[in-house]
């Protein structure tokens, strides 16, 4: 929703953290070790008022809930916001990754599943601390 009010995944030091923040408030709802193969693919999603973390290593199949909240806030109006970086100075930070970014709409026309890209498949490379905004309206 904003910088203040936002649900997400964090990756670091070996676990994957599932967390929403509310009125600028972070809580973690659950976390995992991190695991390289199981947790490929990562999902938020929204369903009869309840949000889903979810992770696969495939993103097709597979798909394990690992964390439910009930929706903190209305959810109409959002923006996705995809980033990298370290808190801390990183002698060698690496880069950050994005690929096969999928957005079912509001109102699904022929097929359910609309894909955020153009063939072939295009990789974003980002260097770290440069976040990546999808606005959705």
């Amino acid at each position: 929703l904003d910088g203040n009010n936002k649900v997400q995944f964090v990756q670091e030091g070996g676990n994957l953290y599932y967390q929403k923040i509310v009125a600028g408030t972070p809580t973690t709802i659950s976390s995992d070790g991190w695991n390289t193969y199981l947790h490929r693919f990562w999902r938020i999603r929204e369903s009869g008022g309840t949000i889903y973390f979810e992770t696969s290593p495939d993103g097709v199949s597979d798909w394990v809930i690992r964390a439910t909240t009930t929706n903190p806030f209305a959810i109409t109006d959002l923006y996705i916001q995809i980033g990298g970086g370290t808190y801390q100075s990183e002698t060698s930070p690496g880069t950050a990754i994005f690929d096969n970014f999928n957005v079912i709409p509001s109102t699904p026309k022929k097929s359910s599943r609309y894909k955020v890209k153009t063939e072939p498949a295009q990789v974003i490379h980002i260097p770290l601390f440069v976040p990546l905004f999808i606005i959705i309206n």
